[in-house]
């Protein structure tokens, strides 16, 4: 995919440059860092007052214009007449005001940051474009430690965590749950079935099928008595079949051998039940991480709050 990255030589590739700072394409498996948007609850008569305000949070952030601009005249010169393309670097700040920061720390793509900012009645909203995450904590980390200390309202829906997780997410190659495995799924959760799976699976795991003992077995669902056996909501998951033991030469084992059809009249006895082979997969490899989610997703209590999950994802934490 196409990213955007800063640095100090021209590339073929350039979109912009500022005071021997270059922005330019390159390819890359990495997604970029989203723009970081957040609301301060202090009133400013100019844009000016915004810098101001910066340099007096901390005299190590630079200024790479003489004074803020407006963000259209960037998007007129650079963006405007060029076709439609992935990444932009002014167009998706949809701000008024623009600046272009150098915080002098670490290395060349943690410092520089364009910051877009609006200014409102009683509040500015400021949009922050970074180019590593890094760069990012580090500068909101400077607004936050500065309003905190004043007492200054500071709102954020982005949490900087959660973006520096998602960052490491490896492509979705979580199978779909389709309406079988989401019945499947929901029906393991009812109070008055979620015993019998539960139970029906440790014998699984252990033995790798459901006897005829475990079939009679009594429970109460609803309020009734009934044996599992007859619990429709409960057999149409599992399918019928005969069981052989195949003895194996040099291994002190045996393997289980089961059959959907009947292989001689001796073997009626012999019949058992386990999950249905196109469920099977799913509940190895995907039921106990879905099952868990969506206990959690419905988790309810006074001042916690889930804000998101990611069932069957994998991270690289050492991509970035």
């Amino acid at each position: 995919m196409k990213n955007i990255h800063v640095g100090k030589k021209k590339q073929q590739s350039t979109l912009f440059e500022i005071k021997g700072y270059t922005f330019f394409e390159f390819e890359t498996d990495l997604s970029p860092v989203p723009i970081y948007r957040l609301t301060v609850k202090r009133k400013f008569d100019s844009m000016l007052d915004v810098r101001f305000w910066f340099e007096e949070m901390n005299g190590d952030i630079n200024f790479l214009t003489d004074t803020p601009s407006e963000l259209t005249t960037y998007i007129k010169e650079y963006e405007e007449n060029i076709p439609f393309k992935d990444r932009y670097l002014f167009h998706d700040l949809r701000t008024r005001y623009i600046e272009f920061c150098v915080y002098d720390e670490g290395t060349l793509k943690d410092n520089v940051l364009l910051v877009g900012y609006t200014l409102l009645e009683n509040e500015v909203c400021f949009a922050i474009k970074a180019f590593s995450l890094i760069g990012l904590e580090k500068f909101t980390r400077l607004i936050f430690d500065y309003c905190n200390k004043h007492q200054i309202t500071v709102n954020s829906e982005d949490n900087l965590r959660w973006i520096q997780l998602e960052q490491c997410l490896l492509p979705d190659i979580n199978v779909n749950r389709n309406d079988l495995f989401d019945g499947f799924l929901k029906k393991t959760m009812l109070t008055d079935y979620c015993k019998i799976f539960i139970d029906a699976f440790k014998c699984i795991d252990s033995q790798g099928y459901l006897d005829r003992k475990f079939y009679d077995g009594v429970v109460r669902v609803n309020g009734n008595e009934t044996t599992i056996g007859k619990l429709k909501q409960f057999t149409k998951y599992f399918s019928r079949f005969w069981k052989t033991e195949i003895s194996t030469k040099n291994v002190k084992r045996t393997v289980l051998s089961l059959h959907d059809e009947l292989l001689n009249e001796e073997s009626i006895d012999k019949m058992v039940y386990t999950i249905k082979p196109h469920l099977m997969q799913y509940y190895q490899l995907h039921w106990f991480e879905d099952f868990c989610s969506e206990n959690i997703n419905n988790f309810t209590s006074p001042g916690c709050k889930i804000v998101n999950s990611y069932c069957g994802r994998k991270f690289n934490f050492f991509q970035r």
